[in-house]
């Protein structure tokens, strides 16, 4: 669910809901990415996040990302 997308920058944010099992292939990023997990747990090669997590990707680092049992990032 989009939440806002600048016309003028790259910057957007977004409200993303993974099914059990989801992933999403590893990915680079050109900017910052923040991800704020409000349910469930998302984890990558660093860790498993869970509920509260607060995670910050900066500019040209690399991830992939699984849930499990789902989450609401």
């Amino acid at each position: 669910f989009p939440i806002y997308k600048s016309d003028s920058s790259s910057a957007s944010a977004a409200l993303l809901k993974y099914e059990p099992g989801a992933s999403a292939p590893e990915h680079l990023h050109t900017g910052y990415e923040h991800i704020l997990v409000l349910e469930g747990s998302q984890e990558d090669a660093h860790n498993v996040y869970t509920e509260g997590s607060l995670i910050i990707n900066k500019p040209g680092t690399s991830h992939w990302v699984k849930s499990k049992g789902g989450c609401v990032v």
